[in-house]
């Protein structure tokens, strides 16, 4: 076409070297001097997988990536042609008729069962499968909850009423065995999928679930890589019970957490396709067809406090599953962490996969981060580093060997520390939790839903934040008086800044503030935090200081000069341990 004209091409062309000429100037601010050469160090943002999101990409920097083929051919990083995804549902305990019926009429496609794990709930949960139409609905039931009998019931109902696309067993032995320590009836379950063969409907019999990896603190490396593993040794079961590996490999989906980080999690879904697509190829299948993707919003990054802003975390991570180009996309609710699902709730989830498809026509667009530079280098990068981990897993002996020893389950505990620490310094800051915190006191929390445990831990990235505020919200429920004392020095103009941001940090652990003037008598006890600026600390925080009475817990917004901190001062800054402090504050205000 020769009235093409190339992008920007009005402009003077520009080189990186301006580039970092400019990001040098912007950064050189207060007195701090920036050279060229150190700008892309300084703005390169460190990963949990080891490799470095860099602040500008340019075609020299896909040099070494291979330009990616069309979408719905190998190696299936661009996922396929398809229109939209599966709206699924995830169902828990024992929904009656006229909870499935509100789901189907307010446009959910798919079920995912998660009933109670008991005997009589079993029996209930055989009578649930009866009742749905599964020629018309796609099921899949949890592996965590349904015992092999539970399987087995509804793939009789999908023999004698048709499966829906999208429909599966939801057998995961290796899952199993990773979240609860027992895996149940292996063998059990490899038969039972070797008859999936025989029905004339498309449905798995395995599904790979990642979201355990995913929430015992795995890299998204680390997550597809582990995924890889388990289903490489899946796939090996149903071999050794006879069934080709053609076949094996059709019968298995795979379960992916998505987060609120919107482009890592576009690129984690390409790259899990990328490297399962290799591990088809090593195992001999002659045509390969792209790995099937459930996508479930994260359970990690939900907050019991401030619970709204989930929604905002699961609207960004249901965009990123949708432009990941994922078959099936599951909205956990946004009181997830907190209680069982209400209507309301339920409502909320399942719309925001409408209002993406429907009204935003994510679904329209075949990866649209196809070509980019920085989505193909995160691409190829994140499976880099899941197909290093596939490779020490399957050297180790393989993943259930793994797991038996503590490999996977130090590995991630490693990783979760480094995460950990940054949300412990507000480095990685959570809206509603350990910024901005919704002052609400809750004086009884519901149990969520909790899957058995046994196995590797499942954990949120705002539990220990929430954990001190439970404290503290228990304490004043009890009568008691968890108040820290702010002494503003100067004019509202020149404290604000940091009376504001003791507040902010206070708060974050249940902890209320009492602003307090330097006219005002000492407390008997207590925590007083001084706040103003450097110039008022040198002028008279030390006398004023010197009349606090012992019993006091003297802290100091801002850091100390260097060489000037005390022992008897608690500093808080930009960068402190929050959650150390907090609890430290707690503590001395005898708050158990």
């Amino acid at each position: 076409m020769s009235d093409l004209r190339p992008l920007a091409g009005e402009f003077p062309p520009a080189d990186r070297e301006q580039w970092q000429a400019l990001a040098a100037k912007a950064l050189s601010r207060g007195g701090r001097e920036v050279s060229p050469d150190d700008v892309e160090a300084l703005m390169g943002t460190p990963t949990d997988d080891g490799y470095t999101v860099a602040a500008l990409y340019t075609a020299a920097d896909d040099s070494n990536v291979r330009e990616p083929e069309r979408p719905g051919e190998p190696d299936f990083r661009r996922g396929e042609v398809v229109q939209g995804w599966q709206v699924r549902q995830r169902l828990e305990g024992l929904p009656g008729p006229s909870v499935i019926a509100e789901e189907l009429a307010g446009g959910t496609q798919g079920l995912w069962l998660a009933p109670p794990v008991d005997r009589e709930a079993h029996d209930s949960v055989l009578s649930l499968i009866e009742g749905i139409d599964t020629g018309t609905t796609a099921v899949v039931l949890d592996a965590l909850a349904c015992p092999l009998s539970a399987h087995e019931a509804l793939l009789r109902r999908f023999k004698e009423q048709g499966a829906a696309p999208g429909s599966g067993l939801g057998l995961d032995p290796i899952g199993n065995l990773a979240a609860t320590a027992r895996s149940g009836d292996v063998e059990g379950a490899v038969e039972l999928a070797g008859r999936v063969l025989g029905l004339d409907a498309d449905v798995t019999a395995f599904t790979i679930d990642a979201t355990v990896y995913h929430e015992a603190g795995a890299s998204f490396g680390e997550e597809i890589g582990t995924a890889a593993a388990a289903g490489l040794s899946t796939m090996r079961r149903l071999i050794a019970a006879g069934i080709d590996v053609e076949d094996a490999a059709k019968l298995l989906e795979f379960r992916f957490a998505v987060t609120d980080d919107q482009f890592a999690s576009i690129a984690k879904l390409r790259a899990a396709r990328l490297v399962w697509n290799r591990v088809l190829e090593v195992a001999g299948v002659s045509e390969p067809a792209a790995q099937r993707q459930h996508a479930v919003t994260s359970w990690v990054m939900l907050s019991q406090r401030d619970v709204w802003v989930n929604i905002l975390r699961n609207t960004v991570a249901a965009f990123a599953a949708g432009a990941g180009g994922a078959q099936a996309l599951t909205v956990l609710p946004h009181t997830a962490a907190l209680a069982p699902a209400d209507e309301f709730a339920r409502r909320v989830a399942r719309n925001i996969s409408h209002l993406l498809l429907e009204e935003s026509h994510v679904g329209a667009v075949v990866d649209p981060i196809g070509g980019s530079w920085y989505g193909e280098r995160r691409t190829v990068e994140i499976a880099t580093a899941a197909w290093e981990w596939l490779q020490e897993l399957e050297g180790s002996g393989g993943l259930r060997r793994c797991l038996d020893s503590g490999v996977v389950g130090d590995r991630f505990d490693r990783t979760w520390r480094v995460k950990s620490d940054q949300i412990d310094q507000r480095s990685a800051p959570l809206t509603g939790v350990s910024e901005f915190p919704d002052d609400k006191r809750l004086t009884a929390l519901p149990d969520p839903y909790v899957r058995p445990g046994g196995g590797l831990p499942k954990r949120r990235w705002a539990q220990g934040f929430e954990a001190l505020r439970d404290r503290a919200d228990a304490a004043v429920a009890a009568g008691r008086s968890v108040t820290v004392r702010l002494l503003a020095l100067g004019s509202l103009a020149e404290n604000s800044a940091r009376v504001g941001f003791a507040r902010n940090l206070f708060a974050a652990g249940g902890i209320d503030c009492e602003v307090v003037g330097v006219e005002d008598d000492w407390p008997e006890s207590g925590v007083v935090c001084a706040c103003g600026t450097d110039k008022a600390y040198e002028e008279s925080l030390s006398d004023l200081l010197a009349g606090a009475p012992e019993a006091v817990s003297l802290y100091v917004a801002g850091k100390p000069k260097r060489g000037a901190d005390r022992p008897d001062i608690t500093y808080i800054h930009v960068g402190c341990d929050a959650t150390e402090i907090l609890e430290q504050t707690l503590a001395r205000l005898e708050v158990s």
